[in-house]
């Protein structure tokens, strides 16, 4: 009996989940020969291609998966993650909204689009969709801190870094950036605690050590 286009791209995603890029990779292909009107092999061997950096060709097959079903929310992702990796940032705002506008809701999209608008320097933004996250996704939620930093809400980024610490204590760039948070806010002494367990968790973090210097000096 012969496999079908689903039995080949199943065959393929276990293959992946095994670690075996190259076995994926030829039962997508399998997948698509048997039926060439099935996009889901062309979105998995794109898919395939951005993890193992190679983008361009990533897109490629992004375009071809689009062709034949230009409504699936699932390639658009990809392709936003695909020119996320390539840093063009709007880009991937462009395409993950199209994702987002098809029905897909989820905690990866919202942190991917949040993502995209803080390398953008679109922090509010940016803020607004690191919001959506759960607040247990801590790198959204710390994100979601430097974007206040960088837009002067100091006082409510501070906020943020205490949170991050409460939930993960040893989470060294929040004790750093909490320390830059006191120094602007004028408590030196919580200043240099703060750097000083930076540095406790973290004894090669160099901004910690020359901020707290820095501070030592003044």
């Amino acid at each position: 009996m012969l496999k079908t286009a689903k039995d080949w791209t199943k065959e393929g995603l276990e293959e992946l989940s095994n670690g075996n890029i190259n076995g994926a990779l030829e039962a997508f292909q399998k997948a698509y020969e048997a039926d060439p009107n099935d996009w889901e092999p062309y979105c998995n061997i794109a898919n395939v291609l951005a993890s193992a950096g190679h983008n361009d060709d990533a897109l490629v097959w992004f375009t071809r998966a689009l062709q034949l079903n230009p409504e699936a929310a699932m390639i658009h992702y990809g392709i936003g993650n695909t020119c996320y990796n390539m840093k063009k940032f709007d880009q991937a705002v462009d395409a993950y909204k199209r994702a987002l506008a098809l029905g897909m809701e989820h905690q990866d999209l919202f942190f991917m689009i949040g993502m995209s608008y803080f390398q953008a320097e679109k922090l509010a933004e940016a803020v607004e969709f690191l919001d959506r996250c759960e607040e247990t996704d801590i790198e959204a939620f710390f994100t979601k801190g430097l974007a206040l930093a960088r837009m002067g809400k100091i006082e409510e980024a501070k906020q943020v870094f205490e949170k991050v610490i409460e939930v993960v204590p040893a989470h060294a760039d929040a004790h750093f950036n909490l320390g830059v948070a006191y120094a602007y806010l004028g408590n030196q002494t919580q200043a240099q605690s703060s750097l000083e367990k930076a540095i406790y968790f973290n004894p090669s973090h160099t901004l910690a050590k020359n901020t707290l210097q820095q501070l030592k000096n003044l």
